[in-house]
C-alpha cells in the first residue's frame, strides 16, 4: 500500500473512517497493491457540484493506481480499474461504498464522472 505524506497523516491522527482503511487492505491483498492519492489533507472541501466532499470527514479516498498499474489510461472493459471496482462492490453490505466513482457505471453506488479518469473515488 503507497500512501502520500499527508494521507500517512490523516491515517496516524485518527481522521480517517475504518472503512476506507479496511477497502485500502482489501484492494491490496486481491489486487496485490494500490496506491492512494487522497484522503482529507490536499483534497477540497467541497464537490463540483458545491456539496461537501466525503474527503473532509475522512470518509473518502482517491486510488490512483492498482497493483502498480496507474488509473489513468487504464479504464477500460476487462482491466485493473474495472476488476478493482467489482471486488469493492463484492464487499459485505456494511463495507459497501455509498459513492464508487470511476468511468464505469456498474450499478449499485458506482457511476461514471469524466473527471474521475486518473483514479477510483471510494466515499462513505
Amino acid at each position: 500500500i503507497s500512501i502520500y505524506e499527508g494521507g500517512r497523516s490523516d491515517i496516524a491522527s485518527g481522521d480517517i473512517d475504518v472503512r476506507p482503511l479496511v477497502v485500502m487492505l482489501y484492494l491490496a491483498e486481491r489486487q496485490g497493491g494500490v496506491m492512494v492519492s487522497s484522503l482529507v489533507t490536499g483534497h477540497g472541501v467541497f464537490t463540483k457540484s458545491g456539496g461537501v466532499s466525503l474527503h473532509s470527514f475522512g470518509r473518502a479516498m482517491d486510488i490512483s493506481a492498482v497493483a502498480g498499474v496507474p488509473i489513468l489510461g487504464h479504464q477500460q472493459p476487462g482491466g485493473v480499474t474495472e476488476s478493482a471496482l467489482r471486488n469493492i462492490l463484492m464487499l459485505p453490505a456494511e463495507l459497501q461504498p455509498s459513492e464508487l466513482i470511476s468511468l464505469f457505471a456498474m450499478g449499485g453506488p458506482s457511476f461514471a464522472m469524466a473527471d474521475h479518469a486518473d483514479h477510483i473515488h471510494v466515499g462513505y
